[in-house]
């Protein structure tokens, strides 16, 4: 776990300074080859799971990205948001899964409400400093008024909705796959 936390203090650090693109995607290629090296199955479902989730949004919603910087782009899909909602989402949920222990509430859809709330704030946070700290505007989408408070995700209704569904369908993915281990168990070297 120290060293998901350790690389996500240095991508946010390293976001101020180099291209959003290419630091995300090394840090995707990185952690990566963690979980591959270190047997980290069940994280590496998580991020291959959210890998393909953000696939195909990132292919459907792929006309909607269109940013003030240039981004990598592969057959019209942008590294930027394919990147960054799967490590978004692999990460969200490892804090959720964190986070849940120290609930002892027995009530049935308690694991689901945990999630949400981590989610949702967490995707709001991750907007709204991305949108006015590290200056990351959607130009395609840039006409739409953004959220009260945070002005943030400026984008149509529609666009929006998807992303405050993206993580529960992931949640309810990886609940169906049993992927809730976090394997914080100690690294044994053989």
């Amino acid at each position: 776990m120290r060293v998901e936390l350790l690389l996500s203090l240095i991508v946010f650090s390293l976001l101020l300074f180099v291209r959003a693109d290419i630091v995300l995607l090394v840090a995707y290629i990185i952690l990566a080859g963690y979980f591959i090296w270190y047997k980290k199955k069940h994280n590496f479902a998580r991020l291959a799971l959210a890998t393909i989730i953000t696939l195909i949004w990132a292919y459907l919603g792929r006309e909607q990205y269109g940013y003030n910087h240039d981004y990598l782009s592969f057959f019209g899909i942008n590294f930027l948001p394919l990147f960054a909602w799967s490590l978004g989402l692999t990460g969200i949920y490892t804090i959720f899964l964190l986070i849940k222990k120290y609930f002892v509430i027995e009530k049935k859809y308690k694991d689901v409400i945990i999630f949400l709330v981590v989610y949702w704030s967490a995707l709001l946070l991750i907007e709204t400093i991305g949108y006015h700290a590290f200056n990351v505007h959607d130009l395609q989408t840039a006409l739409y008024e953004g959220l009260p408070i945070c002005d943030c995700m400026h984008a149509p209704n529609w666009m929006r909705a998807v992303y405050f569904l993206l993580g529960p369908l992931f949640f309810i993915i990886c609940y169906v796959l049993k992927l809730e281990k976090l394997e914080s168990e100690p690294i044994k070297y053989e």
